[in-house]
């Protein structure tokens, strides 16, 4: 919001085409930089999720799998 302000005020401001643009441009370079830095504390976050959430499903899987190989040896 901050942002979109700011541009707003400064467009306001010039007069010479050359300098909007410049403008414009210098705002779009914050915008994709901003963007993409939360995309990546986003994926960041889904990674930390998807790592703590993967561990103790893989535990399960091991053990279940560890009483099945033994369920196996005792019916041999």
């Amino acid at each position: 919001m901050q942002t979109n302000l700011r541009a707003t005020q400064e467009l306001f401001r010039l007069a010479n085409p050359v300098a909007v643009v410049e403008l414009q441009q210098r705002f779009a370079r914050e915008y994709m930089d901003t963007m993409m830095q939360n995309t990546v504390t986003l994926l960041r976050a889904v990674r930390r999720t998807a790592d703590e959430t993967l561990r103790p499903l893989e535990a399960q899987v091991g053990q279940r799998q560890q009483a099945r190989q033994g369920y196996r040896s005792a019916a041999e």
